[in-house]
C-alpha cells in the first residue's frame, strides 16, 4: 500500500517522462452519416476519398441519379475540398450545388443523392 506522498511522487515522475516527449496534434476530416446511408463515421485519411453508388468507392451512397463516382474529397495543404465528378445529381454543401470544387469547413452538411453527411475536423495526437 502506497501512502499519499509516494503516490504523488510517482505521478509527478510519470508526468515528467511523458511531458518530455513531443506530441503532435493533427486535424483529420471525418464524415458522419446523418441520414440516408445507414449511419457511421468515415475518417478521411487518404489523399482522395471517392463517394458514389459503385461498390469500389470509399463511401457508397444510393440514389437513382447518383453517379458511379459522384464526388471526391481531396486532402490538400489548404484543407479538404469536395469536387463534383459525375451523375445527374450534383452534390450539395449546405444546400448549395457544387459544380466544380468547394472548400469544406467544420460542420458543413454534404448531401449526395438522399444521403446527408456532416463534415467535422477532429484532433488526432501522434508522437
Amino acid at each position: 500500500i502506497l501512502d499519499t506522498d509516494q503516490y504523488q511522487a510517482m505521478l509527478a515522475s510519470s508526468y515528467k517522462e511523458t511531458s518530455t516527449e513531443e506530441v503532435k496534434k493533427e486535424m483529420v476530416g471525418v464524415l458522419s452519416i446523418m441520414s440516408g446511408g445507414g449511419g457511421g463515421e468515415y475518417r478521411l485519411t487518404k489523399k482522395m476519398t471517392n463517394i458514389g453508388k459503385a461498390p469500389f468507392n470509399d463511401i457508397v451512397v444510393g440514389g437513382l441519379f447518383v453517379g458511379k463516382i459522384s464526388a471526391s474529397i481531396s486532402q490538400r495543404p489548404s484543407g479538404y475540398h469536395l469536387s463534383y465528378i459525375s451523375g445527374w445529381s450534383k452534390p450539395k454543401v449546405n444546400g448549395k450545388t457544387v459544380t466544380q470544387s468547394s472548400v469544406l469547413d467544420d460542420f458543413d452538411i454534404i448531401q449526395i443523392g438522399s444521403t446527408k453527411m456532416r463534415f467535422v475536423l477532429k484532433p488526432v495526437y501522434r508522437k
